[in-house]
């Protein structure tokens, strides 16, 4: 199973707009926003190790889009904090520059929930 990011891209009413390169695209969001963003190798689940893998591997200069079916709630974190850029198929959401974009159909909530530790 593989993330067909165009497609996700499209349901969130997002567009590849005209100056995207080789090496990045440059996104275009309902309201008229621009993103520039290098498209990472999608992968299953969004992990700490993906994201240093993918880092690792990105061109200089440009800000790597990380795709996934889902994320772990470290991720999710970090994303919401404006750390990392992604794109997620479950829940469909968009985190760019720590700006969330999600369908009007997810009823999930967009960043996890701090956990909380036992006290002893």
């Amino acid at each position: 199973m593989s993330v067909d990011v165009v497609a996700l891209l499209r349901e969130l009413e997002f567009s590849i707009a005209a100056g995207a390169t080789n090496n990045s695209w440059l996104l275009q969001s309902p309201a008229g926003d621009r993103f520039q963003v290098h498209l990472v190798e999608p992968v299953e689940r969004l992990t700490a190790h993906a994201v240093r893998s993918a880092r690792k591997l990105q061109p200089s200069g440009l800000r790597p889009l990380l795709a996934g079916r889902t994320a772990t709630p470290g991720v999710l974190e970090r994303a919401g904090a404006g750390e990392l850029d992604i794109l997620l198929e479950e829940p469909l959401q968009l985190i760019l520059r720590g700006r969330i974009f999600q369908s009007e159909e997810s009823e999930q909530p967009a960043l996890a929930q701090p956990r909380h530790r036992r006290k002893a």
